[in-house]
This record gives structure tokens, sequence and C-alpha cells, in this order.
């Protein structure tokens, strides 16, 4: 398509030249009449023409790289085909995303059963190690694929019999496993396998006659000797299975064919099969599978007979599409796998190899538990991080370099537009000098802070693989632990980028650190920078991964702060730079920015859970916060806000000058008066509002001191308010500052509110203090309000209970200014509104059905027991 399109090009520049040459256009085209162009419109011709031949010129030269990589790629591809071919090596196995795929044996006999660890190559600093692994077996399927090819085509036979070799790992134990191949039938949604056992020779040893089926398009028929061995290796109990070939003659037993349910059945012959089935960790089995193979005959439904061509390709070679240029497609799931092979079933590749490239998938989704030996994965993780190795010098100084810049973020990022009412909260900060902004996101997770530690940390889950392979195809990616016996690890993953731009790569060197805060909550920082900055500071250990060297390489440094707010509930605090190599302008720069720090609100929704509830738990954490830090003392500015906020409350017991408000609810009793104005307020009105909750007296104070809640922010986005937000969050130390915009009618402008609010706890019950600050907010956008002014007292005072019900009395004391032009006599109409939160608190607490049951029993107890101490009237009687 290139070619054609560069031809019409040529074409269309030849005709210009012969029009500008004065030669008569081609036959069959009218003669042009051309007008006398401006002065003007030359110049933009000519720079119209400048700027094509400029593009053109970027454009050749990208094509002359790219021929250039390509040459050499296959330059690679022909000699390690070449190696492969004088080694004897066969076909099959998969990458290491492919189904969870075995690392290859450690021996360099192929037909070795024990495996080894499965990280990829790797190369130490200065030194690289030739790769053995991805780009290996890329070029090996790739080889097999065009062998495939050409005697589909030729009708020609290239081999007599082929070695295959697999490995998978599958999510059960080697006794499941070898049940399903020599118990029950296995059933799958890619294959079928049938199988009976035709002779037991003893208790390990039997003839067993199989039958794989695809669809109804090709079935392949086996008569197997099985003698099964148990051997301990390296502290490991494996199981070998042997499987040979037998002819019907040769056992003295009738064996029944099955029933002909495809177009075409092959009967197959195994020399010199062997399956290995070792445990490996978190419940799951190593199956590595090694057989000599061959075609015996082929017979169709009209029972022809013939001799099928030799056209053997491993079943795994065909799920690896794309394979001739150096990479192997991983499959998501079932689904895409199956179509792959149904494609290559239509196109004539049916062989011998396909029938064990089928039982392999067979064999992996019919245990496939991928969740679970995630989950598994990460409990492993999490149970075992107190024996992780000591912090180096050089994490140490990693982790402290990164927790310095966060904090420069925290202190000169400026939130972006249009994020102040987004459930995470975003900012961005860019250094002098800097080509790439430093991004910030805060997201509370309902989750506990252990549990996203893990899931951020580990990157060998199947989640994290399915992702990659979503998000940027089938781009390499590998993950090496343990550098240097540290508790670093290398992470290399290429990332797709849009159409017409060249995609990247990123060597990152990744740590973390457990810390246990003052209030005794759990800290987690994960802490990463380019892989240049390890060696820099003493690392000795580089891994290499093929397959990337094509790509543009990034960078990125990141400190995530995970910090525990509940048992089930935490906040994490990303900060990252990244750059990659690029030159846009800073407004593509920041929506770029924007899009990456979506994750967190990805990771939000995806633990989501109901508001109610994260409520609940939050406020049972700071209610126990609470009883622990009663009879603390306070810091001499909170001293000054209790004394400033108590004059609220001054001889309000006697209830002189106090005046009864008309309340709506009959569970609060509402009053106002009239106090002094400190300088530079007005005189308003001071309410006070005083009920009884069914809870305690910290659990009620919990509920008025989380500001931002579910429900409120629920709340306030029911009304439309602009933003409500805690500008500084410090509430395990009881103290916090808080900001929100309540929306006025037309022609008024919004109101904004910002406090400081402090608590105090004692035997009796705790106190809250509450008055505005001036202090500018940074909300994303400019905001043309009115400042208000509020300042406000709580006293909640433990109740005796009612049976199992705790009981507190709760009394409200405020003063509110909404400011600008708005009457005092106005304000003070309304200060029964925002005196109404003492209502929310009831009736978020209300226990009436348990309380009427108990003044219930307590009545028939009185009727019960003291029936004849009870004095009644004339009227009664």
């Amino acid at each position: 398509a290139s070619g054609t399109a560069g031809g019409a090009d040529r074409q269309s520049d030849k005709k210009a030249e012969d029009e500008a040459q004065g030669q008569p256009p081609p036959r069959g085209e009218p003669p042009r009449v051309e007008e006398e162009d401006s002065p003007t419109d030359l110049r933009a011709r000519l720079k119209e023409s400048e700027d094509r031949r400029i593009l053109l010129e970027a454009m050749l030269k990208e094509k002359i790289e790219e021929t250039a990589r390509y040459q050499s790629d296959l330059k690679d591809s022909e000699r390690m085909v070449e190696k492969l071919k004088s080694a004897g090596t066969g076909t099959g196995g998969t990458d290491n995303n492919t189904v969870n795929a075995c690392p290859p044996p450690s021996s360099p006999n192929p037909s070795s059963p024990f495996p080894q660890s499965s990280t990829p190559a790797s190369t130490k600093r200065g030194v690289q190690t030739p790769a053995a692994t991805t780009r290996g077996v890329a070029d090996s399927l790739a080889a097999s694929l065009a062998d495939a090819e050409a005697d589909s085509k030729t009708g020609m036979k290239k081999h007599d019999k082929i070695v295959h070799n697999y490995s998978i790992l599958l999510h059960a134990l080697p006794q499941v496993v070898l049940e399903a191949l020599f118990g029950n039938s296995l059933k799958s949604g890619i294959g079928d396998l049938r199988q009976r056992v035709v002779k037991r020779d003893s208790e390990f040893s039997a003839v067993v006659h199989w039958k794989l089926m695809y669809d109804t398009k090709v079935s392949y028929e086996l008569l197997l000797s099985v003698e099964v061995s148990h051997e301990v290796h390296e502290g490991q109990k494996i199981v070998k299975i042997s499987l040979t070939t037998v002819a019907e003659d040769e056992i003295d037993v009738n064996v029944e064919p099955f029933e002909q349910t495809t177009d075409k059945m092959v009967t197959l012959e195994v020399k010199k099969g062997e399956i290995v089935l070792a445990p490996e960790k978190h419940g799951q089995t190593c199956m590595t599978m090694r057989a000599e193979v061959a075609f015996g005959v082929e017979t169709s439904r009209a029972a022809t007979t013939k001799t099928a061509q030799s056209t053997m390709v491993s079943s795994l070679a065909l799920l690896s599409r794309g394979a001739s240029s150096g990479k192997i497609t991983t499959m998501a799931s079932e689904k895409p796998v199956k179509k792959v092979t149904k494609s290559k079933f239509r196109s004539g590749l049916s062989d011998a190899g396909d029938a064990f490239g089928l039982l392999c998938t067979a064999l992996y989704n019919r245990f496939k538990q991928e969740d679970e030996i995630d989950r598994r994965i990460l409990k492993d993780f999490s149970d075992n991080m107190e024996t992780a190795p000591p912090l180096s010098d050089g994490e140490i100084a990693l982790i402290k370099s990164l927790t310095t810049l966060s904090r420069k973020v925290d202190e000169n990022g400026k939130r972006l537009p249009g994020t102040v009412k987004d459930p995470v909260e975003k900012f961005l900060f860019w250094p002098k000098g800097s080509s790439s902004a430093i991004a910030k996101s805060v997201a509370k997770i309902d989750i506990s802070a252990k549990e996203l530690f893990a899931y951020l940390w580990v990157q060998n889950t199947h989640k994290q693989k399915r992702r990659h392979l979503q998000k940027h195809d089938n781009l390499p990616r590998a993950v090496w632990e343990n550098l240097d016996d540290t508790r670093s690890l290398q992470y290399t993953t290429a990332v797709l980028f849009p159409k017409g731009l060249t995609n990247r790569y990123f060597e990152t060197w990744f740590t973390w650190e457990a810390r246990t805060l003052k209030d005794g909550r759990k800290e987690f920082i994960i802490a990463h920078s380019p892989m240049d900055s390890y060696l820099v500071m003493g690392g000795k250990t580089y891994h290499n991964l093929n397959g990337v060297d094509k790509y543009v390489k990034g960078s990125s440094k990141a400190a995530w702060v995970v910090m525990e707010l509940t048992d089930s509930t935490c906040e994490w605090k990303r900060v990252q730079q990244v750059d990659v190599r690029i030159s846009l302008p800073k407004q593509i720069m920041d929506m770029m920015t924007r899009f990456q720090l979506n994750w967190a609100n990805r990771l939000q929704e995806e633990h989501r859970r109901n508001g109610r509830e994260v409520d609940k738990e939050t406020h049972l954490a700071l209610a126990e916060v609470m009883r622990r830090r009663r009879g603390v003392p306070l810091t001499s500015k909170q001293e000054e806000l209790f004394k400033r906020c108590m004059q609220l409350g001054e001889g309000s017991e006697s209830g002189e000058g106090w005046n009864e408000i008309k309340s709506k609810s009959k569970d609060i009793y509402m009053s106002m008066t009239y106090l002094p104005p400190q300088k530079g307020e007005r005189s308003v009105a001071t309410g006070r509002a005083e009920g009884v909750m069914d809870c305690s007296a910290e659990k009620a104070a919990a509920y008025f001191f989380d500001y931002c809640s579910r429900q409120r922010m629920r709340k306030s986005q029911e009304k439309k308010d602009p933003p409500r937000l805690v500008v500084e969050d410090n509430a395990a130390l009881n103290e916090a500052t808080v900001a929100t915009v309540k929306n006025f009618p037309f022609p008024l402008k919004d109101r904004e509110f910002i406090a400081n609010q402090a608590w105090k706890a004692d035997e009796d019950g705790v106190t809250i203090a509450f008055e505005s600050i001036d202090l500018d907010v940074d909300y994303g956008v400019s905001l043309n309000t009115v400042r208000g002014r509020s300042r406000a007292l709580y006293r909640i005072e433990n109740l005796p209970g009612r049976g199992q019900v705790k009981q507190c009395r709760c009394t409200l004391y405020q003063n509110l200014d909404a400011g600008g032009m708005i009457p005092t006599r106005v304000m003070n109409r309304k200060l029964p509104q925002p005196l109404g939160v003492v209502q929310q608190a009831i009736d978020e607490f209300r226990q009436d059905d348990k309380i009427d049951e108990m003044d219930r029993a307590e009545l028939a107890k009185l009727m019960r027991e003291k029936h004849d101490d009870q004095e009644y009237s004339e009227e009664e009687l």
C-alpha cells in the first residue's frame, strides 16, 4: 500500500514538472487555464512546499532506520535458527506471559525434568549475556511456522518425526493433574480429552487409550503404555510419567474404538514421551512434556484412508502469532486463544503437534484460577514482609530523596483545574528548567493499607500481566526480584504510544519501606527511579530485556505512600515524574499527565465499598483514638482556639438571656442569644441546639469531626455545592483544616468558609472547637465568592445507657455570619438551618426499636414483680 501511494506521489510530481516545463497534459485531460498567482500566494505555496519537503525527509529517514532494524533482526533470527538446528532442539513452549509458562530445563539436555529459576536472561553491568529465552523461543517458533507453511504449499514431507517440548504452569497440585490425565475425561472450552484405561498391569503401570478433539474438525487418537514413577529431587517430590505408543496386537485386550465425531481422525505415534509434574509455590504444578511424535493414519468420516502430510508445528507456536517478528503474543483469556487456533485449522495447518498443544491448553483452562493464585501470591508476600532483607544504604538514600521531592510537591503543587469535586485530589508541579511535570494524586481506597501495598508492589500477578496485555498489546515486560540479595527489584516494560509516535520503554529500580507513625498507624513507601540510579549507588546487577532496544528509552521516578486510615481503608498518595523524551506543548503534557493520574480513580472504583459502611468504620477508628487520647494536653494554639469558642456557651446553664427558637423536630431544643461581637465582627445571634443521641460521645464526636465523610460529600453533591474538602488532615492528632463553598441564590455570590477544627477528650465526653481562619485555598480555578465567618462549639457528654444502648447529650453553640450585604436580621431567621446538623446526627444513630423493646421489658417486669405494691385511685379501680 505504501508503494502504491509512493507511486501515486511520483506520478503527481511528474505531472507537475511537465506542466512547469510547458508540456501538454496527457491525453484525456482537458488543458488547464492557469491564473496568475499573486506574490502572497506564491510565498504561501513555497512555504507549503518547504514544509512538505521537511516532512518527507523525516519520513524517509525513519523508514531507512526501520529497514535497518528489520534487516538486523532478520540476521539475528537466521543465526538463531541455524544455532537451534545445529543443536537439534525441537519447537514448543511458551513465553513467560503465555499461560504462566514454566522455565526451560536447567540442564543442557532438553529431556531433563527439573525446572530452573524463571528469571529472564540477565547481564552484569557492562557485560551482555546472550539472549536465550524470549527471543530464542520466538525465532524457533518462527522457523517452525515457516516450515509448516512450506509443507502445506509443496506437499513435501520435511520430517519423519519431530521432538516437542512443552512447559506450562497449572493451578493445581500434581496429584490432581495426574488424576485428570488418567482418570475421568477432561473437558474444556478448547480441547476435549476422552480417555479410558484399557489394561492395568500394576498400580503404576497401565495402557490407556486417548482421544483429543477440536470441535468437529480434527481428532487425534493415541494408544499409550504409561509408567508412573516418583522421585525426590532437591527436596521436592516429583512425578515422572513415561509415554510410549503400543500396537493393539501387542496387548491381549480388545481396544474398543471411540465414536467418530469429527471430520478427520489422526492416529499419532509417540516415542520416548515423558511428562514430569513438579510442585511449585502457591499450590501449583509445573508440567513439562517431551515427546517424539510421528503421524500414523488419517481417517475421515467417509472411511477414506491416506497418509497425512507431516506439517508438524507446536500448538503453542500456532498460538504465538507474530513470532516471526521476534515477539510472542500472550493470550489474555480462553476466547482469543480459541479464535487464533481455529483460524489456523481453517487454513489447513492441522498436525500432530496440535494434539499436545491442545492438551496443554485444555489442562490450563481446566484448572485455571488466576485470581486465587494472585490472592495466594499477595498473601504470601504480606505474611513474609518481616523477613525481607534490611534496607541498603542506596535504598535508604533513594527513599529519602524521593520523600523530599514529595514534600516539595505538597508545598508548591497546583491543583489541576476542574478536579476540585473529583474523589481523587490531583496536583501538578513544573520544576524550573524541567521538560516534564511532577504529578500528585491523593485517593482514599477501601482496602487495608497492607493489601494495597502488596497490590502495588507485586508485579508478577496474572492481573498485572492481563492489564499490560490489554493496555500495551504484546510489548515486552519483565520483573527481576531481589537484586544483589536486597529487597529491590528491576521492572522493565515497553509502553504503547499513539500511532505516529515510537513506543517507549522504561528500566526502573523499585524498593520499599514500612514505617509506624507516632499514633500507631502503619505507613508503606514504594520508591522507584531509573536503573541508572541503582548502578550509581553501588548496585552490581543489571538485566537486559530483549526486544526493547528498538524503542525510545524513557525515565520515571516516584514515591508512593500508602497510609493506614482504618483496618479496611487507607490513603494512597502518588507523586511521580515521567520523562518520555518528547517535546510537546505544555497543554498536551498536562493532558497526558491528567490521564496518568486517572489510575487512582480506577483503583478507587475497583475497590469501592458501601459509603455508609466505610463511614462507620472511620468513625469507630477515630472514636477509639479519642478514648486513647483522653487527657492529652493541647498545644498553645489549640488552647487559644478552645478559649475563644468556649465563650459561646457562657451563661447557657442558667438559661438567662437565651430565647427559645421554634424547632421543626421534637428531638432537639433550640434557643438563641446575642453576645458582644469581637473586633471586626457584626452583631449576629448565637444559636444553641441540644439533643440526645443513641451512641457514645466519642462516636458522635467522630461523626461531627469527619467533615468530608461519604454521606456528607453525597449530600453536598446533591445540593450542587461547588467544593467541600479537607485542606490539611491531621485527625489522628486531633486537628484539621477544612474548606467549603455554599451555593447562594442569584444575585448573591456563593459563600466560602475556611475553618480550623480541633477536639479534646476526657472521661465525661468530647469537646470540638471550630473557628474560621484567613487562608488561601487552591481550588484549581478562581472562584468569585464572598468569605463567610463561623465559630462553633460542640459539647458531647456521655449519659447512662438504656440497657445495651449507649447514649450521649450533644449541645451545639454556633455563631455564623455569611458576610457581604446580607442583613443580620435575615441571618438570625436562618439560624435554625446550620443547627440542623444535630438532628442529622440523631437520625444517623437512632435506635428507637431497641429502646422501645427495653422500655416494654421494664414495664412488663414492673407489672409482674411489683403488682402488689401499686396504689390505684378510685377512678383507676
